[in-house]
């Protein structure tokens, strides 16, 4: 993701990466949050407001009828830097669009939420790291708490550049960007991108790549129909097993499933509308408070699931959904960060790159789940299996389930769009086999 605030002196630019199922990736120095036991308060507390900004930032980005994806938890996290300069109504605003409640001891919050996360990286194969840094104009003077606040509390070393050499700095920036996300975000900043008076970068990369508790078998995976938005078909490749170790529920007009990934912290949660044009709809009541009872309905079930391979890219410019939220004072001349910089700045732009795929052995092209069919002893009847099927345009949310924080979300519109691997022959249905003749005859 990138922000850029401009100024009478300057500008700050903002910049949060996201990739997704294989979403950016971690190597700063190692700062305070990846140290030590979680102290109080719980990470937990951060979850119902950062889902709540995450369901309204989702509903200002999405378009019509085309994919997304995109990392919540990376967009709030530079936020959240951004707002430790701050001050009086500026703060304000960004805290309330932020979902901050005014008795949240914020950073201490957002820096435990961190912790909880840097604690399952590298558990059970799970690979899920952050990493943030600053990017300032080598002339510019900063406030040594701001800097402190971020190098220690959020990992986030600062960088002296020359950012009026644009090139140069874009080049720099962006070659951070693509060791962070192990290759998947090359080219996050264009020269352009870098306004004449910015001041400051501010960078967040986040890396997950998660393997299926249970994997899909790939032999199990068939040409299916998909039904899109506007009434067409497409045939993709449809994954399908029966998943013992699952969740699932339902809500008004919805299917809900929860797939886990290896090592429990992790999971994909998959909200699949009954109608099959039904995901405007669903979209339209989307909240916080929605997803959490989302959430609340699902219960541990054998299920059988069959879901779509996908592959999705989005680059967002969230600069206009953020004054929407209500921070409309940090995007304009009035904003107060004078707890960055002596020098009067303000929001400018914010970007966000992301990438996820998702494939029988994971989100990420590399994940392994295993298939078991587990059942129930002799003389007791099975219960009925429920079936969801995601031929249909769906919602998806990879979540951390300690502190109940939404890593990425986005949806599916169309699987084949942007990955030709998800789709086996384009509009039309494959071929039949034909069948071998009988040489005996």
């Amino acid at each position: 993701m990138l922000v850029r605030l401009r100024g009478l002196c300057g500008a700050l630019l903002a910049c949060a990466v996201l990739a997704g199922v294989a979403l950016g990736g971690c190597s700063a120095a190692v700062p305070r949050w990846k140290e030590g036991p979680l102290a109080p308060p719980s990470a937990k507390e951060a979850a119902p407001g950062a889902n709540a900004f995450a369901m309204s930032l989702f509903g200002k980005v999405r378009r019509a009828d085309e994919n997304l994806v995109f990392s919540p938890l990376s967009m709030r996290v530079v936020l959240l830097m951004a707002h430790a300069g701050a001050r009086a109504e500026t703060a304000a605003e960004m805290a309330k669009a932020l979902g901050i409640s005014e008795a949240e001891d914020v950073h201490t919050v957002a820096i435990a939420t961190l912790r909880a996360l840097a604690a399952d990286n590298g558990k059970g194969g799970l690979a899920l790291a952050l990493a943030n840094r600053l990017w300032g104009h080598a002339p510019t003077t900063f406030h040594e708490p701001f800097l402190e606040l971020l190098r220690e509390g959020y990992g986030a070393p600062l960088e002296r550049l020359d950012l009026r050499a644009r090139e140069a700095a874009a080049t720099r920036i962006n070659d951070w960007v693509a060791k962070e996300t192990k290759g998947l975000i090359q080219d996050l900043l264009s020269p352009s991108d870098i306004g004449r008076d910015t001041k400051l970068v501010l960078t967040n990369a986040v890396y997950f790549k998660g393997t299926w508790l249970e994997p899909f078998e790939e032999e199990l995976t068939v040409p299916s129909p998909f039904y899109r938005l506007d009434g067409s078909t497409r045939y993709v490749h449809m994954m399908g097993q029966t998943v013992s170790q699952g969740r699932y529920g339902q809500e008004e007009g919805v299917d809900l499933v929860e797939l886990g990934y290896f090592g429990g912290s992790t999971a994909m949660v998959l909200a699949v509308p009954k109608e099959r044009a039904g995901l405007p709809a669903l979209e339209a009541r989307l909240t916080g408070a929605v997803f959490e009872r989302w959430l609340a309905a699902l219960a541990a079930q054998k299920v059988d699931v069959r879901m779509p391979r996908f592959r999705l890219n989005s680059r967002l410019e969230m600069g206009q959904a953020l004054r929407d939220l209500g921070m409309e004072r940090a995007f304009g001349g009035v904003a107060d960060f004078s707890g960055m910089s002596p020098e009067p700045i303000w929001l400018e732009a914010a970007l966000q790159a992301s990438f996820v795929e998702v494939n029988e052995a994971g989100t990420e092209a590399a994940a392994a789940s295993a298939l078991s069919a587990g059942g129930l002893g002799p003389g007791v009847p099975e219960p009925p299996v429920p079936v969801v099927v995601a031929d249909r345009p769906f919602l998806f949310f990879i979540r951390h389930r300690a502190t109940g924080v939404v890593l990425f979300m986005g949806r599916v519109t169309d699987p084949c769009r942007g990955s030709k691997s998800a789709c086996p022959d384009g509009p039309r249905p494959p071929p039949e086999p034909q069948p071998t003749p009988d040489l005996d005859e």
